[in-house]
C-alpha cells in the first residue's frame, strides 16, 4: 500500500469517526425521542415533536422514570384529552402519568400499559379511558413486536426477562442512526413553534398541535366531516358482527382481566366511558346500534359489581349533554374553533377537565353518572330521553356540512320508540 493510499484511509477513517461522533453527540444532547430523559433545554430540546411516531417507545421509558402513583390508560383519547398535571387530581393521586397511546386499539394495549405502570413500583390508582366503539368488535391479538419486547412484562403477563436486548437496540437507534439525527435537527428547528409544535411532557401529556394545525388549515367543520366518514365506513362491519350477538359485548374480558389484576395488587381502578360528540352518537343511533351502546353500559356495571369492591368503579359520559351537542362552526370557517371537541371522537383537554372534576369533585352534577346494576337502566332511559329532546331541538344538518347531512328518516317516529 502506498503512502498516498494510507493517508487517504487514515483521513477517511478520521472523518468517518468525526461524523459518527457528531451524530452521537447531537442525538445524545437532543434526545429526540426522550429515550434517556436528559434535561430539556429551552431552544434546543424543550419540545419533542419527534415522539409523534415513537410514542410507544417514549412512554415505555418515561413511565419508568416517572414512577407514577396514578396511571391514565387508553388510546389517543386519553393521550390527547387528559392532562396528567390537572389540578382536578386529588393530592393523594400525584404524581400522575398519562400512558395513553395513539394508534392503538383497546385490546391488549390497556393491559400492557397497566402492567408496565405497575412494574415501576408505586402504582396505586388507575384511570382507564374507554371508547364505546371499541366494544363493537373483538380486538385481534397484538402479537410479538418490539413494543412488547421493551416492556417489563410479556402479553402473557410473565416477566420479560429478555427485554435488555430491545432496550439496547432502542438506545443504539436513538443515538447512532441517521434517522435519529434527522429527528434531532427537526427538534432543534421546531423550538420556536409554540403551540404549533407537537410535544410530549415528561408526565406523558401531549399537546394538541396536530389537531390545531388541521383546524387552522381546513376548519373545524371539515375535520369533523372527515371523522364522520371514517365512522360511517365501520358501521357495516359492526352491524354484521353484532346482528346475532348473544354474549357480553366484545372485549369485556379485557376489562375483567384489568379488574382482577388491580384487585390482586391493591390498585384502585376507575373506568371512564368517555364522551363523544353528537355526530358520532347519531351515526350509531341511526345505524340501529344504540341498543348495543346501552348493553355496553349494562355489561360494565355488571362486571364491576361482580368485583364486589369499592375500589373499582365505572363512570359514563356517553350522553346528549350540552358539552357533546355543541354546534360546529359553518363550513369554510377556518377561524372559529369548537370548545369541547377536536372532532367527533377526540375531546379537548377542556372536556377532559370537566370529566375529571365530575368523578373526583362531583361537579358539574348534570353531566356523567356512575354506573351500577341498580342505576344503569335508569341511566339508559335518561340518555334516551336526551336523544328525543335532541331530535326535537336540532336537525343533524345544523351540525354538519350542509350538502352531506340529512335528518334521520321519520325522526319523530324514531324518537317515539
Amino acid at each position: 500500500m502506498t503512502v498516498t493510499s494510507r493517508r487517504f484511509l487514515v483521513t477517511w477513517s478520521v472523518a468517518l469517526v468525526a461524523i459518527l461522533a457528531t451524530v452521537v453527540a447531537v442525538n445524545t444532547v437532543v434526545d429526540p425521542y426522550d429515550r434517556f430523559g436528559w434535561q430539556r433545554i429551552s431552544g434546543i430540546n424543550l419540545l419533542k415533536p419527534a415522539v409523534k411516531n415513537h410514542s410507544a417507545l417514549t412512554k415505555a421509558y418515561q413511565v419508568e422514570r416517572a414512577r407514577p402513583v396514578t396511571a391514565v390508560l387508553g388510546t389517543s383519547r386519553a393521550y390527547l384529552g387528559i392532562d396528567a398535571g390537572s389540578p382536578a387530581w386529588p393530592r393523594s393521586f400525584n404524581p400522575v402519568y398519562n400512558y395513553g397511546l395513539p394508534g392503538t386499539t383497546m385490546g391488549r394495549s390497556l393491559l400492557r400499559e397497566l402492567w408496565q405502570a405497575w412494574g415501576t413500583g408505586r402504582l396505586r390508582h388507575v384511570v382507564a379511558i374507554l371508547d364505546f366503539p371499541a366494544f363493537f368488535a373483538p380486538d385481534p391479538p397484538v402479537g410479538d413486536d418490539e413494543d412488547q419486547r421493551r416492556l417489563m412484562f410479556l402479553d402473557s403477563g410473565a416477566p420479560n426477562n429478555g427485554r435488555q436486548a430491545q432496550r439496547l437496540d432502542d438506545a443504539f437507534l436513538s443515538t447512532f442512526s441517521l434517522a435519529a439525527l434527522a429527528d434531532s435537527v427537526t427538534t432543534i428547528l421546531s423550538q420556536g413553534g409554540g403551540d404549533r409544535v407537537l410535544n410530549l411532557r415528561v408526565d406523558g401529556t401531549s399537546t394538541e398541535a396536530d389537531f390545531l394545525a388541521a383546524a387552522r388549515a381546513e376548519g373545524m367543520n371539515a375535520v369533523f366531516a372527515q371523522k364522520d366518514e371514517f365512522n360511517l365506513s365501520r358501521i357495516p362491519g359492526f352491524q354484521r358482527l353484532l346482528a346475532d350477538w348473544q354474549e357480553p359485548m366484545p372485549n369485556m374480558d379485557i376489562i375483567q382481566e384489568m379488574i382482577k389484576f388491580c384487585r390482586d395488587h391493591d390498585v384502585t381502578l376507575m373506568l371512564i366511558l368517555a364522551a363523544s360528540h353528537v355526530d358520532e352518537l347519531e351515526i350509531y343511533r341511526r345505524a340501529g346500534l344504540w341498543p348495543r351502546v346501552e348493553q355496553i353500559k349494562v355489561d360494565l356495571a355488571a362486571i364491576v359489581a361482580e368485583a364486589d369492591s369499592d375500589t373499582v368503579t365505572v363512570w359514563d359520559f356517553v350522553e346528549y349533554a350540552p358539552y357533546t351537542t355543541e354546534k360546529l362552526p359553518p363550513a369554510g370557517d377556518i377561524v372559529t374553533s369548537s370548545r369541547w371537541f377536536w372532532e367527533p371522537v377526540h375531546f379537548k383537554r377542556a372536556l377532559g377537565e370537566v370529566m375529571l372534576r365530575r368523578v373526583f369533585a362531583g361537579t358539574p352534577d348534570d353531566f356523567g353518572a356512575r354506573l351500577t346494576p341498580a342505576t344503569v337502566e335508569a341511566r339508559n332511559q335518561f340518555v334516551r330521553d336526551q336523544q328525543r329532546r335532541f331530535i326535537g331541538w336540532h336537525l343533524a344538518c345544523e351540525l354538519k356540512v350542509q350538502e352531506k347531512c340529512a335528518p334521520p328518516p321519520d325522526a319523530s317516529a324514531e324518537a317515539s320508540r
